[in-house]
Order: structure tokens, then C-alpha cells, then sequence
């Protein structure tokens, strides 16, 4: 292979870090941080050359299968934060309810 055949191979093998990277940083709780590399991500593919050389092939896989995985957590990350908000509205529609006759004034003559 040539040098411009490795450096496409090692450009495609850097993808697969920048994803792992992403996946991390979600593990992480790092969403701010998270949005930000998906958009570096997005902007480094665009420089990556096309067709894919034979020899990145493993890297490509490798990358699809990390941005599978990080769509998965991503989905579940939504679904938790998700539940939260419920259950914190839920939490506040029950103190409206108990407090609406009281005033907001906790009851002292039991």
C-alpha cells in the first residue's frame, strides 16, 4: 500500500476513535460536550476520501457499529430523562393537589 493509501486507512481508523470518543462522553453524562464532537465528527467525514480503501473496511465497520451502539444508549439516555420528567410533574401535580386546600400553609391543629 502507498502512503496515501495509509493515510486513508488511518484516517478511517481515527473515525472509529472519534466515535468511541462519543460514546464515552455520553457514558459519561457529558451531553453538552457530546453534541459538540458529533458535529466534529460530521465535519471530519466530510474530509475522509471516497470510495473507502479496502484496508479501512475494518475501520468502518468497527465505526458503524460504535454509532450503532451510541444511537442505542442515546434512545435510552432520552427514555431516562424522559421518566424523570414524569415522574417530577407528577411529583408537582401532587403537592398542587395537597396544598390547594390548605392555603400553602401547613395545618398546626391536628
Amino acid at each position: 500500500m502507498n502512503a496515501a493509501g495509509d493515510d486513508a486507512v488511518n484516517g478511517y481508523a481515527r473515525l472509529a476513535q472519534l466515535v468511541e470518543a462519543e460514546l464515552e462522553l455520553l457514558r459519561e453524562g457529558r451531553l453538552p460536550e457530546l453534541r459538540d464532537a458529533v458535529r466534529q465528527t460530521g465535519l471530519y467525514i466530510a474530509t475522509l476520501p471516497r470510495p473507502v480503501p479496502p484496508g479501512a473496511r475494518p475501520h468502518v465497520v468497527r465505526a458503524q457499529a460504535l454509532r450503532a451502539r451510541l444511537a442505542i444508549e442515546l434512545r435510552r439516555e432520552q427514555a431516562r430523562m424522559q421518566q424523570t420528567h414524569s415522574a417530577r410533574r407528577y411529583a408537582m401535580r401532587v403537592a398542587r393537589r395537597y396544598f390547594q386546600g390548605t392555603g400553602r400553609r401547613f395545618m398546626t391543629n391536628a
